[in-house]
């Protein structure tokens, strides 16, 4: 989350004497950035358990990117939720451009080799 977001929530967010966060309400922004910093997650922890090495994210809305190793090669990754799309580089080359799921798909089936075109 932004740390705007994080100001906020320290200024007017507090938990009751029950535990229960109260008068916390992030705005759809914040949330969407919260969305989009769990799908770069989750799809770090993907292809790092498929061999991926020293994974980094970024993220500018709408897109987070993902740059990785495998294999000896380094690969730059563009991901649009939105639009479901992902395209893969190496060496300023386009190797792969399709949707996520095929992706995911792709790479259950044959590793993150198959990128090694």
């Amino acid at each position: 989350m932004k740390a705007k977001t994080y100001r906020q929530f320290i200024n007017e967010a507090h938990v009751d004497a029950s535990g229960e966060l109260q008068e916390f309400d992030p705005s759809m922004d914040d949330n969407y950035d919260s969305y989009l910093v769990d799908d770069a997650v989750e799809f770090r922890e993907f292809i790092e358990e498929e061999g991926a090495t020293r994974v980094k994210i970024s993220i500018n809305d709408p897109y987070f990117f993902i740059t990785f190793d495998y294999e000896q090669r380094t690969y730059f990754t563009k991901v649009d939720p939105e639009e479901e799309n992902i395209s893969i580089y190496t060496n300023e080359v386009e190797v792969y451009s399709d949707s996520i799921d095929s992706f995911i798909e792709l790479v259950k089936a044959n590793g993150l080799g198959a990128l090694n075109v």
